[in-house]
């Protein structure tokens, strides 16, 4: 067994420890490592969809429905 595929057995074998929470963190980690080593984006827009992949739901939940509206109200 090469250094290289110890080291994704072992990976593999702290992850089957974790809890279903951490694992999903351990999800969007490995994607956003991804997302950093492919070719950036070019628009504007990719860029705004790039950036907010990395944006918990949750977080996006909390945000006023007139946020845009009244955006300096809530800045």
């Amino acid at each position: 067994m090469n250094a290289e595929s110890g080291l994704r057995q072992e990976v593999i074998k702290e992850m089957e420890t974790l809890p279903e929470d951490q694992l999903r963190d351990v999800l969007e980690f490995v994607e956003s490592l991804r997302r950093e080593s492919s070719p950036s984006p070019t628009s504007i827009e990719e860029k705004i969809e790039a950036r907010l992949a990395d944006v918990p739901d949750e977080a996006l939940d909390e945000l006023p429905e007139d946020a845009s509206e009244n955006l300096d109200h809530y800045v």
